[in-house]
């Protein structure tokens, strides 16, 4: 029963967000004249109304599912990552490097490679804030943002002057070998990327690290309080650096799903946004890696149906990142609230003490 009454707790306020940015953005669509229920039907048909829809929902929440787990694990040790763009972007550099020039090799010795350098090119670009961190105090949210252009610009050289095709319209590396691929499930319809069991996988083992192993204990307890953790011979500063080094890693396979399971190329440029749209996704599921899978399937809703939207009902789809930025000011809320309340409990507490040790 208890556990019943927490998870209630904790679906109170997403569940409120969500239902303040429709309200909110049904009073913009009636701003413009519209039908906010004509609005939403035409989204909700556009994500889901025909098998077209459904594949392009499931396949645009594979790289929204990563990220927002990226994001999951460094706010588990209260470290917000802003930098999963650029990891995304190095993760799919790395991807594409391993599937373009290795070749000869089966899919099942290529794929998991271009996977796995996915995850370590994302991983070692989070060393970087992460060093800055445990060494200089620097904070993460500062630098890991300040990471996603030196990412973009770093990849943008390499491409422009070392890996461009020879032959392209585009300035972008060559395509990936067939063997990197990541296949389709494909019935009637329906053509949905498997990188979806991945991202499902990935969440499972997520939460697997952070409730049953001492290494998920461990990054939960600096997350809580660095100090206590400190003194009870927890090392701090060396959960931080795993914890982001792992959240790179996860953000880089974002990269590393969309060019080989989605676009087979990494174009000059390459920005997609994911990275940033795992931010708001981690914080509605509160970093609970079960609950990004739902929060990104949400998103992706969002954004797949917001095209149908406009083109059927003439409603701009800018409406939705309005609806996204007002879940975002709810989590914030939240949590500005949460540590008012911690701190007003924790100033309670220190005159109570001071009060007794005068009447003593």
């Amino acid at each position: 029963m208890d556990k019943i009454k927490k998870t209630c707790s904790e679906l109170k306020m997403p569940l409120i967000a969500i239902a303040f940015a429709f309200v909110f953005g049904s009073l913009l669509i009636l701003s413009t004249g519209k039908n906010p229920i004509e609005a939403y039907s035409a989204l909700f048909r556009g994500a889901f109304g025909s098998p077209a829809a459904i594949s392009q929902t499931l396949n645009k929440a594979i790289p929204l599912i990563f990220t927002g787990l990226s994001v999951s694990i460094a706010y588990q040790c209260k470290s917000l990552n802003i930098g999963g763009e650029g990891q995304l972007v190095f993760g799919a550099f790395g991807a594409s490097l391993v599937g373009v020039y290795l070749k000869g090799l089966p899919m099942l010795v290529h794929l998991p490679l271009a996977i796995l350098a996915g995850f370590i090119f994302g991983g070692l670009w989070a060393v970087i804030p992460g060093l800055l961190k445990i060494k200089k105090d620097v904070n993460t949210v500062i630098s890991t943002i300040m990471m996603n252009y030196v990412a973009f610009s770093v990849v943008s050289f390499l491409i422009n002057t070392y890996f461009k095709a020879d032959k392209s319209d585009f300035v972008a590396m060559n395509w990936v070998e067939t063997t990197a691929r990541i296949p389709f499930i494909q019935n009637g319809g329906l053509r949905i990327c498997i990188g979806i069991i991945f991202a499902i996988i990935a969440a499972i083992i997520l939460r697997i690290l952070l409730q049953k192993t001492v290494l998920g204990y461990e990054i939960k307890a600096v997350g809580g309080n660095q100090n206590a953790s400190n003194s009870n011979g927890i090392s701090s500063k060396k959960n931080i650096l795993i914890s982001l080094i792992i959240s790179g890693g996860l953000a880089g396979l974002a990269g590393a799903m969309d060019i080989l399971g989605n676009s087979g190329k990494l174009y000059d440029g390459y920005n997609p946004g994911y990275g940033f749209d795992g931010i708001p996704i981690a914080l509605l599921a509160k970093g609970n890696p079960v609950g990004v899978i739902l929060t990104a399937l949400l998103f992706s809703v969002l954004r797949t149906g917001a095209v149908t939207m406009q083109t059927s009902v003439g409603v701009s789809r800018t409406i939705v990142d309005a609806m996204q930025g007002v879940i975002i000011l709810f989590i914030a809320a939240e949590y500005i609230f949460t540590i008012y309340k911690k701190a007003r409990l924790n100033r309670t507490k220190m005159i109570e003490e001071k009060k007794l040790e005068g009447a003593q």
